[in-house]
């Protein structure tokens, strides 16, 4: 086991102890998604879990000099997170399967709906803090709006009642020289959010440098910085990120006050991660990859799962 992270190892038989709440049994099969790395106990917001013949675990890792034996640790007991934190949320390949274009995600059916319980459940203390755009998001998860976050952090709302803001038109001539140049360059593609914009190369790995050389010359003499993702280069506004997008929110009710939780997928939303644990809350990485969070859920299936586990539907 590596220092990087440990796995939760399901360790649990029999029946579950109810101790007044029925949702305890239907969520144990959903927390051995559930990684732990560093030190998970000092987080407040976990807490033991009672069952009735054996436990679900986690293992510590050993530090450095240490024997190679695990120390037993307890894992998040229902409803997670409580009413004292704010719950924010990537959405492509967090809450949604990564797809070969953004437009063609698939959105399950229940997902509207369970964020909006999930939402419920935090006292509105839920946002989306995502790459695309905040009418992007609303669009896929119509008829329910959230809080949240468009472009890393570019476009902020708190109040979902309030509609997306219109999108910019500041990067087009940027825009039309990638449009021009991407003629000759099969499996390159250009995504234009306005603000930003994001050059994919998924499909065609061996094609990264190209992509990345492109982007730089097309704003080279714009004010923006280029970030990497999954199979994507995007350029950007300087300074803005998903952790100074979490740090803003947090500032504003009906985040103030209350303990992050960041849950991502890509290395763009480290910055969120860290930004939450800064803030003396918690970070959940999705899917492989090194990570500095302290949780981890196995891919986008399992935080649907999880977020089911909040309020007690079954996932």
């Amino acid at each position: 086991m590596s220092d990087a992270g440990c796995d939760a190892r399901r360790s649990y038989g029999g029946n579950v102890k109810s101790n007044g709440n029925s949702n305890i049994k239907s969520q144990a099969s959903l927390l051995p998604n559930l990684r732990f790395s560093g030190e998970p106990r000092q987080n407040p917001l976990f807490r033991s879990a009672p069952y009735k013949n054996r436990t679900l675990c986690a293992f510590d890792c050993p530090r450095p000099g240490q024997s190679n034996k695990f120390k037993r640790l307890t894992v998040p007991s229902p409803p997670f997170p409580t009413t004292e934190d704010a719950l924010f949320l990537d959405f492509d390949g967090t809450l949604v399967e990564l797809a070969e274009r953004p437009s063609l995600v698939k959105i399950a059916p229940e997902l509207p709906a369970l964020l909006a319980a999930a939402s419920a459940a935090v006292g509105e203390a839920l946002a989306i803090i995502s790459g695309r755009r905040l009418a992007s998001i609303d669009a896929l998860l119509t008829p329910m709006r959230f809080s949240g976050a468009g472009l890393h952090g570019a476009e902020l709302r708190t109040d979902p009642r309030e509609a997306a803001p219109p999108q910019a038109s500041t990067l087009d001539g940027a825009a039309q020289w990638l449009a021009a140049h991407l003629e000759d360059e099969p499996g390159l593609w250009l995504e234009d959010k306005g603000a930003a914009l994001a050059l994919h190369y998924r499909g065609v790995p061996g094609r990264a440098s190209q992509a990345e050389h492109l982007l730089r010359e097309a704003v080279r003499d714009l004010d923006l910085e280029i970030i990497s993702g999954k199979d994507v280069f995007e350029a950007r506004p300087r300074g803005v990120n998903k952790g100074e997008a979490l740090r803003a929110l947090m500032r504003r009710p009906p985040f103030a006050g209350r303990r992050p939780v960041y849950v991502g997928d890509d290395s763009t939303d480290e910055d969120g991660i860290a930004a939450a644990q800064a803030l003396g809350g918690l970070g959940i990485k999705v899917g492989n990859g090194a990570s500095q969070a302290a949780g981890h859920l196995e891919n986008p299936a399992a935080v649907r799962a999880w977020l089911a586990g909040i309020h007690g539907r079954p996932g």
